[in-house]
């Protein structure tokens, strides 16, 4: 049953908007992979 609820939160387009709102805004997300992005574009290694 709780295989069936996870299915059917995740195949839901207002569940989905939220994780990635959440993701986006409010856990750092998006600024650590542009962080990443840029330091590995410019050859700079970082931990």
């Amino acid at each position: 049953m709780q295989l069936e609820m996870s299915k059917q939160a995740l195949n839901s387009e207002t569940v989905r908007s939220g994780i990635k709102d959440i993701l986006l805004n409010h856990a750092g997300l998006w600024e650590a992979l542009r962080n990443k992005a840029t330091t590995v574009g410019s050859g700079v290694a970082k931990p």
